[in-house]
């Protein structure tokens, strides 16, 4: 995953009707993954004066579009490309912004920060389809050589198969010409021994090049032994996150199902899956493994587990753990005397004359919210009623 540092300080993006504009939460693809669906992948650089904005016409309102271009081929390392300029799409979601600086009817984008001398021909391909927040550009110039993974796609976002012109929809369908290495190592004919080869060269690709031999590994854990034997094999690869490697382990362990439970339950109390302990706690309520409801309750209050409590609650509404009651009762007793004794004035959440406790408050403030909105949720709905009981205690909205 991109990081987000710096994106909001660098990046003004005014939407002039951006309610009106679609945007999501992309989801992201692992190189292996863009390599194999990309059947055209060139090395190549923008041309900035071809580029051509396209509005779409919508039938029910809103606002999407569209860029046309035109791509200069220097080098082709996948699929057949005989020409050397090729037009390509830049479909919804992804806008070039040459300069710095763009301004549309429907949108306004300015990467420049406040910088009086910016790069005057510097394409940056803006990703304003993320939720509106916008990511910085995965490669510093498309107008100089990076390395494009090209698809033919059709329909309004880009999401369909279609049969005109190639184009990138996604972010990860553009890296810059440094990893180039890295990229060719999945065209190999041993691409679990090239990978590694180019991870010990490039510093960049480690950690991805890790999710790739990760998903290896699990793929053959999977393929090996009964289901018991795999199941301490696979739950380490959950320490590493929403990497390739832990997607398919959880997978793997929801197939095996509730003889994982124990195993799951283990790790979240071991401080080596501090980081997801989230993940594993909602993963045992995806097996419908409820025998953890009462080990849970012993470290509720410890806290290390602080970060996952809302979790743990959601996770006794799942499985219906009347122990939890108690807990749950005396969670929101506690928040509810702390509030009262707070003299809040307007203007609480940011005043600057006593920033521990202002701090101290807001994280308070946010607590409260996560685990009221946990404990009040549709899992009311499945609990016995000594949690239809918890629903009705008095709460207060602190504003």
């Amino acid at each position: 995953m991109r990081s987000m540092v710096g994106c909001l300080s660098l990046v003004a993006i005014l939407l002039s009707r951006a309610s009106a504009a679609d945007a999501w939460m992309r989801m992201p693809y692992d190189d292996a993954v863009v390599v194999d669906r990309s059947p055209l992948i060139v090395v190549g650089r923008l041309d900035g004066n071809s580029i051509q904005y396209i509005p779409h016409e919508r039938q029910l309102g809103g606002l999407s579009w569209e860029h046309h271009a035109t791509l200069i081929v220097s080098e082709v390392l996948k699929g057949i490309c005989k020409e050397r300029e090729i037009p390509i799409v830049i479909h919804y979601g992804l806008t070039p912004v040459v300069g710095g600086f763009v301004r549309r009817d429907a949108f306004e984008i300015d990467l420049r920060g406040g910088k009086k001398a910016y790069p005057a021909g510097k394409i940056e391909i803006y990703d304003d389809g993320n939720s509106t927040w916008g990511l910085p550009s995965p490669v510093e110039d498309a107008g100089t050589d990076n390395i494009w993974f090209l698809r033919r796609l059709g329909g309004e976002y880009g999401r369909e198969p279609g049969n005109g012109n190639f184009g990138i929809r996604d972010p990860e369908d553009l890296k810059p010409i440094k990893l180039k290495e890295y990229i060719l190592a999945y065209l190999s004919d041993s691409p679990e021994a090239a990978v590694k080869k180019a991870m010990r060269r490039l510093f960049e690709v480690r950690e991805r090049g890790q999710d790739y031999l990760d998903h290896l590994e699990v793929q053959r854990i999977i393929h090996e032994g009964d289901k018991a034997a795999r199941i301490p094999r696979l739950v380490p690869y959950l320490r590493n996150g929403f990497s390739w490697g832990a997607r398919d382990a959880e997978d793997a362990l929801l197939a095996i199902g509730k003889a994982a439970g124990p195993r799951i339950t283990d790790a979240i109390l071991d401080k080596n899956y501090e980081p997801v302990r989230w993940t594993l706690i909602r993963l045992l309520a995806r097996i419908g493994y409820k025998d953890a409801g009462s080990r849970l309750a012993q470290i509720f209050d410890e806290p290390a587990f602080s970060e996952c409590r809302s979790s743990i609650i959601d996770y006794w509404g799942e499985i219906r753990y009347v122990g939890s009651a108690e807990i749950l009762i005396r969670l929101l007793e506690q928040q509810d005397e702390f509030w009262k004794n707070q003299k809040l004035e307007k203007g609480w959440t940011i005043d600057p004359t006593a920033p521990n406790v202002t701090k101290g408050r807001v994280e308070k403030y946010r607590r409260s919210n996560e685990y009221q909105a946990a404990i009040s949720s549709d899992n009311s709905a499945r609990h016995p009623s000594s949690f239809v009981f918890l629903t009705s205690t008095q709460r207060r909205t602190y504003q």
